[in-house]
């Protein structure tokens, strides 16, 4: 599977389903114009880094954008297609459960990337 490929096609279909311009789209990732045009061309190779950036962004999990069975017209966020050997869990919290499972999910986004450097 070409990942690259299916990355750079649909971090622009799901860009276009949520109208947002790849310039917003950049500007919400927090990286630079030149960058998601060269990915969206597939052009550019991405960090893991810069893909995570890219789909906090577009408010989707990662797995999402690298999947290449997702239609972006037929599945919901609420009802993703999820790669072959993961879960997708839904469930309903307190505003203080789910601050304690965002703050798990921060400190482990920075050991994952700490560990990846």
């Amino acid at each position: 599977m070409d990942y690259q490929k299916i990355f750079s096609q649909n971090i622009v279909a799901y860009a276009k389903k949520q109208n947002l311009s790849l310039s917003k789209l950049a500007q919400k990732a927090g990286i630079s114009y030149p960058t998601i045009i060269s990915i969206s061309h597939n052009e550019y190779n991405p960090s893991l880094q810069i893909m995570n950036s890219i789909a906090s962004a577009l408010d989707i999990p990662l797995s999402m954008l690298l999947s290449e069975s997702s239609n972006t017209e037929t599945n919901s966020i609420d009802d993703p297609i999820v790669p072959k050997g993961y879960k997708w869990v839904k469930v309903l919290l307190s505003d203080f459960e789910a601050f304690k499972v965002n703050l798990m999910h921060e400190n482990n986004m920075r050991k994952i990337f700490k560990t990846s450097k």
